[in-house]
């Protein structure tokens, strides 16, 4: 998304400064020129930096701690199964394909994926839950916390 707005927002500037340069607008115009270009490519960027929060979980325990996975699509798979998007490996209790994490808009939930596993958010047991910035998740022995970028 930051490379398309980027883009868009430096084909709108890029336009307004042909227009400039057709014109044959020198001196302080051709500044406008630059200040619209670079004034552009910021307003869709952070556009779009606006409309697409990341989220990630951070492991807080185990192995593995201190490792970020960053929620950037719209599903993912966790389990220590190696056709998961986020493996956890070395932790007791992970199912092969434990839990599905869900973005909907600007919720992020979190569903157990296997009758044998359990997920817990803030140690309570739960099958389906919409996450809340400093959540803890537990996956088996794993611990992750959710948190907003």
């Amino acid at each position: 998304p930051r490379i398309i707005s980027g883009g868009i927002g430096g084909a709108i500037g890029g336009g307004i400064f042909e227009l400039l340069l057709l014109y044959q607008m020198t001196g302080p115009d051709h500044l406008l020129g630059l200040i619209l270009v670079g004034f552009s490519i910021s307003l869709f960027v952070g556009i779009t930096e606006n409309r697409a929060t990341s989220f990630a979980l951070r492991v807080v325990s185990g192995k593995q701690e201190g490792q970020i996975f960053l929620l950037d699509q719209n599903r993912f798979t966790l389990g220590y199964g190696s056709q998961n998007d986020f493996i956890l490996k070395g932790y007791a209790e992970v199912c092969d394909l434990h839990a599905n994490i869900l973005k909907k808009g600007k919720e992020v939930i979190i569903e157990n994926a296997d009758e044998g596993g359990e997920v817990l958010v803030n140690y309570r047991l739960v099958d389906q839950q919409s996450m809340k910035k400093g959540d803890v998740i537990k996956i088996g022995t794993a611990l992750l916390q959710y948190y907003e970028i």
